[in-house]
């Protein structure tokens, strides 16, 4: 499958690894909508977003489905996906070693692909009550995880700006050597003064470039 140019930079999606595996019918039908998606026939998603369901949705749903597969030992079709298959989908994500956050990615990408067979009425979605499809919390407790560092104070922004600013100096000075430490530290000046933000460094364009101020 081909998505052509966009921003995530993955050009094409191979399903061939999921057939052959007891699951054709499920991985059939999930590529037809993935192709759905890419024509704008159910909904107008980005490009992006298809490939987002593709790698790091589908990718993951399908190998939990191969595995239960083999576990029941029996082929799954399209009715088998219910609320004990998205529970211990839940658990095979867990499993994996993700981060909280990337098994959240994970699993709304996979939900949205299947409430789109649930709309067309391929997969029987249950919309509420113990036997909901799809659990209403499904991570709890994830919103108190993960939390970042505060930002820094003003008086500690302040001294922050200053050490950087005293550990540059040596690079203008006439015999320093230019080490990687002092890019380092000049790279954290420049981006003091682009508002704290690395992203305009990243993306600097080449015409950018100017002689060295130290002579030689």
């Amino acid at each position: 499958m081909k998505f052509g140019r966009n921003t995530a930079s993955i050009r094409t999606f191979d399903f061939a690894p999921w057939y052959g595996v007891g699951i054709d019918t499920i991985t059939y039908t999930c590529q037809r909508q993935i192709e759905r998606f890419l024509d704008r026939q159910d909904s107008d998603l980005q490009v992006t977003t298809v490939v987002g369901c593709c790698k790091f949705g589908m990718a993951r749903f399908l190998t939990h489905l191969t595995l239960l597969c083999a576990a029941v030992g029996r082929p799954m079709d399209l009715d088998d996906i219910t609320r004990a298959t998205i529970d211990s989908y839940l658990l095979f994500l867990r499993d994996q070693g993700l981060a909280t956050d990337s098994q959240r990615t994970a699993y709304s990408y996979t939900k949205s692909l299947l409430l789109a067979l649930g709309r067309r009425g391929l997969v029987h979605v249950i919309g509420c009550g113990s036997e909901a499809t799809f659990p209403k919390n499904p991570f709890p407790g994830s919103t108190r995880e993960g939390k970042g560092e505060p930002p820094l104070s003003t008086s500690e922004r302040k001294a922050f700006t200053l050490a950087v600013r005293t550990a540059v100096r040596p690079l203008f000075e006439k015999d320093a050597e230019p080490t990687a430490t002092l890019a380092a530290y000049a790279l954290l000046v420049v981006a003091l003064h682009t508002g704290r933000n690395t992203t305009p460094l990243l993306e600097m364009p080449t015409n950018c470039l100017r002689a060295h101020p130290k002579e030689e």
